[in-house]
């Protein structure tokens, strides 16, 4: 049978069952999922995303150069759940993503200032939404956002991690 004979809801469905302890693999899935929901709109994709962005992130060393890019892309399914859903503590958790990856020294800094723009577009809808922007997006959060973008613009490792581009509510994340 060719591939590309398989039904879209049958290939959702071994993705789901062919799961790996491999980050990579994970992220990988966890992307593919998210993109899904994306086109879809359904949720068991979204959950699922989230599910295996969260073991991609677990399973990978802190010291992991493409750790950030997996963080921000959890902080992007969280969000987009936040915006389905309007559940603060997705907001809030992706809001700690998204300051994690700024903080991974190792990422490229292109990844890092994409999860700082992350981190204050968070922080912006948690406002306009009246939430309360948990994690430190506060004043000393803005702050600490300027020093590690300038940090990450000198700690550049020439490496390009692999970046994802999701389209969502008119923005592009990767």
């Amino acid at each position: 049978m060719r591939p590309d004979a398989v039904p879209d809801e049958v290939r959702t469905h071994l993705g789901r069952v062919g799961a790996s302890d491999d980050p990579q693999d994970l992220a990988s899935r966890a992307f593919t999922l998210l993109q899904e929901t994306l086109r879809t709109g359904d949720r068991a994709d979204l959950d699922a995303a989230i599910t295996a962005g969260r073991q991609a992130v677990a399973a990978s060393p802190a010291d992991h150069p493409d750790r950030a890019a997996m963080l921000t892309n959890l902080g992007i399914a969280l969000g987009t759940r936040f915006e389905r859903a309007g559940d603060l503590a997705d907001l809030d958790t992706a809001i700690d993503l998204f300051q994690q990856a700024v903080a991974v020294k190792v990422a490229s800094p292109r990844i890092r200032a994409r999860a700082a723009r992350g981190w204050g577009r968070a922080a912006a809808d948690g406002r306009r939404r009246g939430g309360r922007c948990a994690g430190r997006a506060g004043r000393a959060g803005r702050a600490a956002i300027g020093r590690r973008a300038a940090a990450s613009r000198r700690g550049a490792t020439g490496r390009r991690p692999r970046v994802v581009e999701i389209e969502h509510g008119g923005r592009s994340a990767r």
